[in-house]
């Protein structure tokens, strides 16, 4: 009981933090787009730690559904950690059913566009499907470039592969960083921001 208290508190902490957010202004967009991410992710965590603590306190085990998603080091691992009922969902009955890797970019697509309408159905919803369902392709496309590179001996592609090796945690923290501008830069539609308001 005392984990889910802490747990209950923990959400209203981060609701406290949202509302500080929301009340700040700054007319310096890659601030606002900082701190709408920020706000974003914090408002739905804490309602997943009240639903969770909660339902924990009435004798129901819920599964997490966010696990740290800006700090994965690809968007494949961010939809893992993001909203991890909806997107369990979204792979086991339609990802899979439809073929799963044996399709990979046209399931992505028929995914992404479904989530759309699932989440918001509006221009803002499609831009964001469309900017991950790019991020998701160039992804792919980019580990299996490297898998390619894998069978190499040397050269310079190879010399880049085995410093990333040697460097596990440079490495980490650069994909971590590139992931989560992506993951925002997505968000910005639903924003409203005056360059990108619908």
């Amino acid at each position: 009981m005392g984990s889910q208290l802490i747990r209950l508190i923990t959400g209203g902490v981060k609701c406290y933090v949202v509302f500080r957010i929301q009340i700040f202004h700054s007319d310096f967009i890659v601030w606002k787009m900082y701190l709408n991410a920020i706000s974003f992710y914090l408002a739905v965590s804490a309602a997943s730690d009240f639903t969770i603590a909660s339902c924990a306190l009435a004798g129901y085990r819920l599964n997490e559904n966010y696990d740290y998603p800006y700090f994965k080091r690809n968007l494949s691992q961010f939809w893992r950690s993001w909203h991890k009922t909806v997107s369990y969902w979204f792979r086991d009955y339609v990802y899979i059913p439809l073929g799963g890797n044996k399709h990979l970019y046209r399931n992505i697509l028929i995914v992404f566009l479904l989530a759309a309408l699932w989440y918001e159905a509006s221009p803002a919803g499609l831009l964001w499907a469309l900017w991950h369902i790019l991020g998701l392709w160039i992804l792919k496309f980019w580990q299996s470039f490297w898998e390619k590179v894998e069978g190499r001996h040397s050269g310079f592609l190879k010399n880049i592969q085995n410093f990333s090796r040697a460097y596990p945690k440079t490495t980490q923290c650069v994909s971590v960083l590139i992931t989560f501008h992506y993951v925002i830069l997505g968000w910005l539609p639903f924003f409203h921001l005056p360059l990108l308001s619908f």
